[in-house]
C-alpha cells in the first residue's frame, strides 16, 4: 500500500500562501496601532504634598506622567459632599494640576476623595478615568499614605523647618 500525495497546483498554493500572508500582516498591523494610540495615552495619578511641621499633607494633586491630555475636565467628589470642577486646556508630562483638597480632613473623617477625568489623547480620543483615595480602605488594611515631595516643596519645608529653630 502506497501512499501517494494528490497533486497540488501550483496556484492554489501561492494563493493559500499569499492569503496567510496577507492575513499574518494585517494581525500585526493590527497589533501596532493598538501599541501606538496605547503609548500617546495620558498616565494620570495623584500625589499628596506640600507638608506642615506635623508632617501632615495639605494638597492633593493631579500628576500626568504620560503624553499630553487635552481638553481636560476634573470632577473632584469627597465623603462629605463637596465637589469642585475644574478644567485645563492641557496637561502635558510632568505637569501637576492643585484639586484644591486637603487630604488630611479626609483621613481624620475617615472619608475618601474621588477624582474623574474626562479628556482627550494626542489622536483626539475622547477618554474617561477615575481614580480614588479611600481612607476607609487604608485604616482597615492599617496602612499611611506615603507623602511625596517635589524638590521645591522639600527646600520650603528645610526652610520652614530651620526658621522654627531659629524662632526658639
Amino acid at each position: 500500500m502506497s501512499l501517494e500525495l494528490p497533486n497540488l497546483d501550483p496556484l492554489w498554493v501561492s494563493v493559500f500562501v499569499t492569503c496567510a500572508l496577507v492575513g499574518i500582516t494585517a494581525y500585526y498591523a493590527w497589533e501596532t496601532r493598538k501599541m501606538r494610540l496605547e503609548s500617546a495615552k495620558p498616565c494620570f495619578s495623584l500625589r499628596t504634598g506640600i507638608y506642615t511641621i506635623g508632617g501632615n499633607a495639605l494638597g492633593l494633586y493631579l500628576v500626568n506622567g504620560g503624553k499630553v491630555a487635552k481638553d481636560v475636565k476634573i470632577d473632584v467628589n469627597q465623603d462629605n459632599g463637596i465637589k469642585n470642577l475644574y478644567y485645563a486646556p492641557s496637561i502635558a508630562n510632568g505637569e501637576e494640576v492643585t484639586l484644591g483638597v486637603v487630604p488630611e480632613e479626609a483621613r481624620k473623617r475617615n472619608g475618601w476623595i474621588e477624582v474623574f477625568l474626562s479628556f482627550k489623547d494626542g489622536y483626539g480620543r475622547d477618554l474617561k478615568e477615575s481614580l480614588k483615595l479611600d481612607f476607609i480602605v487604608l485604616s482597615k488594611e492599617k496602612r499611611v499614605v506615603a507623602y511625596r515631595s517635589t524638590p521645591i516643596e522639600s527646600e520650603l519645608k528645610n526652610i520652614s523647618t530651620s526658621l522654627n529653630r531659629l524662632r526658639r
